[in-house]
C-alpha cells in the first residue's frame, strides 16, 4: 500500500533505487508514482541519477508526468531540469497539458530557465510558448538573459513570434525589445505581420523605440515603415527624438519616404520637419517625387514653411 511504499523507497540507497526504477515496467513505474507522497517524490528524484531519470522520464505516461510534475517542490523541479538530457526534455514538454506548462514555467529559477530553454528544440519551443497563457510568458521573458532571448527569438517560427508578442504585456515587451541585439531585432522585425507591429509599435515606449529604430538596418527599417498603418506611423513619427528621427531619414528609401509623407497626418508632418536638421530636410527634399513635395507643402503651417525653406 502507499504508506509501505514510501517507507520502503526513504530507506532504499541511492543505487538500489537506480537499479529498482531500471527493472520496473512502465505500467508498474506509472502505477508506482501515483501513490508516492509529495516529499517522497521529491527525496526520490533528487536520489536517482541522470541516465535512470532520462530512462524514468519517458516511459511515464501523459498523466503521470502531469502529477508528477505538480507535486515536486521547485528546488526539485530545478534538479530534475538540469539533468534530463535535449530529447528528454522535448519529449517531456510535448507530453505536460498547458496547466503544466504554467507551473512548471513559474517554479523554474531563472538559471535553470536558459538552461532549459537553450537545450529544446526549435518544434518543441514553438508547442511551448503556444500553450503557456499570458502572465507565464511575461513571468518567463522577465526571467531569461540576453543571449538566452536572442537564441530563444530566432528558432520560433513567425505565428509563434505573432502570439508571443500579443501576450506580453507593455513593460514586457519594452524589457524584451532592450534585451535583444540588433541582428535578431531585424529577424524579429520580418518575422512579424502587419497587425502585430501595430501592436506592438503602439505597446512600446519612447525611449524603446528610439533604441529599436536605431538598431534595424536599412531594409528592415523600409519594410516595417510599410507595414505600419497611418494612426501607428503617427504615433511612431511623435515617439521619437529629434537626433533619432534625423538618423531614420537618411537610411529610408525613396518610395519609402512617398509612401511615409503621403500617411502622416499635418500636425504630424508639422513636428517631423521641425525636428530634422538641416542636412536630414535637403536629403529628404531630394528624394520625395513632385506629388507628394506638392502634398507635403500644402499641409504644413506658415511657420514649418518659413523654417523649413531656412533650412534647405
Amino acid at each position: 500500500d502507499a504508506s509501505t511504499i514510501d517507507a520502503y523507497i526513504h530507506v532504499l540507497d541511492a543505487s538500489t533505487l537506480d537499479a529498482y526504477t531500471h527493472v520496473l515496467n512502465a505500467s508498474t513505474l506509472d502505477a508506482y508514482i501515483h501513490v508516492l507522497d509529495a516529499s517522497t517524490l521529491d527525496a526520490y528524484t533528487h536520489a536517482l541519477d541522470a541516465s535512470t531519470l532520462d530512462a524514468y522520464t519517458h516511459v511515464l505516461d501523459a498523466s503521470t508526468l502531469d502529477a508528477y510534475t505538480h507535486v515536486l517542490d521547485a528546488s526539485t523541479l530545478d534538479a530534475y531540469t538540469h539533468v534530463l538530457d535535449a530529447s528528454t526534455l522535448d519529449a517531456y514538454t510535448h507530453v505536460l497539458d498547458a496547466s503544466t506548462l504554467d507551473a512548471y514555467t513559474h517554479v523554474l529559477d531563472a538559471s535553470t530557465l536558459d538552461a532549459y530553454t537553450h537545450v529544446l528544440d526549435a518544434s518543441t519551443l514553438d508547442a511551448y510558448t503556444h500553450v503557456l497563457d499570458a502572465s507565464t510568458l511575461d513571468a518567463y521573458t522577465h526571467a531569461l538573459d540576453a543571449s538566452t532571448l536572442d537564441a530563444y527569438t530566432h528558432v520560433l517560427d513567425a505565428s509563434t513570434l505573432d502570439a508571443y508578442i500579443h501576450a506580453l504585456d507593455a513593460s514586457t515587451l519594452n524589457a524584451y525589445i532592450h534585451a535583444l541585439d540588433a541582428s535578431t531585432l531585424d529577424a524579429y522585425t520580418h518575422a512579424l505581420d502587419a497587425s502585430t507591429l501595430d501592436a506592438y509599435t503602439h505597446a512600446l515606449d519612447a525611449s524603446t523605440l528610439d533604441a529599436y529604430t536605431h538598431d534595424l538596418d536599412a531594409s528592415t527599417l523600409d519594410a516595417y515603415i510599410h507595414a505600419l498603418d497611418a494612426s501607428t506611423l503617427d504615433a511612431y513619427t511623435h515617439a521619437l527624438d529629434a537626433s533619432t528621427l534625423d538618423a531614420y531619414t537618411h537610411v529610408l528609401d525613396a518610395s519609402t519616404l512617398d509612401v511615409y509623407t503621403q500617411v502622416l497626418d499635418a500636425s504630424t508632418l508639422d513636428s517631423y520637419t521641425h525636428a530634422l536638421d538641416a542636412s536630414a530636410l535637403d536629403a529628404y527634399t531630394h528624394v520625395l517625387d513632385a506629388s507628394t513635395l506638392d502634398a507635403y507643402t500644402q499641409v504644413l503651417d506658415a511657420s514649418t514653411l518659413d523654417a523649413y525653406t531656412h533650412a534647405l
